[in-house]
């Protein structure tokens, strides 16, 4: 594994650990769900169900992957173990660690619910979820890939995968910039 897998590893465990008890647990993915939906006044929606449904889906492939002491939760050790190996596979690694979360916080993001993000609602996202809004032009570009002034899900799932999945720190890739090089 490289440095640089290794430190984006580091800092996924240390956002999905809400706790921050030393290991991921479902109540740790549910709670980062729930904050989400209630930031975007979707508790008890259908989109908020899909929301928590979907880290829910998540967690079962984190676990299934990592916990190999088989305790009902994750440590740090598991995790960057099990996804780094996982995210080595081609294509389906990342999809079956990571594309159900994301895409579920792609749906809350895109609030009137036209299949894209649009610039508007990436700056309510960018503040909602705790990001600097001095970032969110820089960032909305970068993801916009084909330049339409819309984020897609594929635009949106393809920055995360690059983000795990190439070793640079390259701050131009979208995720970089939105994490920095962790």
């Amino acid at each position: 594994m490289t440095p640089e897998l290794q430190r984006k590893l580091d800092h996924a465990f240390a956002a999905f650990d809400e706790d921050h008890d030393g290991y991921i647990q479902l109540s740790d993915l549910e709670e980062r769900s729930r904050r989400f939906c209630v930031r975007f006044n979707e508790t008890d929606s259908p989109k908020g169900n899909a929301a928590l449904e979907g880290m829910r889906a998540h967690w079962q492939a984190l676990v299934e992957l990592t916990d190999s002491d088989k305790d009902g939760r994750i440590s740090k050790a598991e995790f960057i173990d099990a996804v780094g190996t996982a995210l080595a596979e081609p294509d389906a690694g990342f999809d079956r660690v990571f594309r159900p979360a994301l895409a579920a916080g792609f749906a809350l993001a895109d609030t009137n619910d036209d299949g894209a993000i649009g610039v508007e609602e990436f700056v309510a996202f960018m503040y909602l979820a705790g990001f600097s809004l001095a970032k969110a032009p820089r960032l909305f570009a970068l993801l916009d890939t084909n330049g339409d002034g819309k984020v897609s899900v594929e635009e949106w799932l393809t920055a995360f995968k690059t983000h795990y999945t190439e070793a640079t720190a390259d701050l131009d890739l979208p995720v970089n910039a939105f994490f920095g090089s962790t």
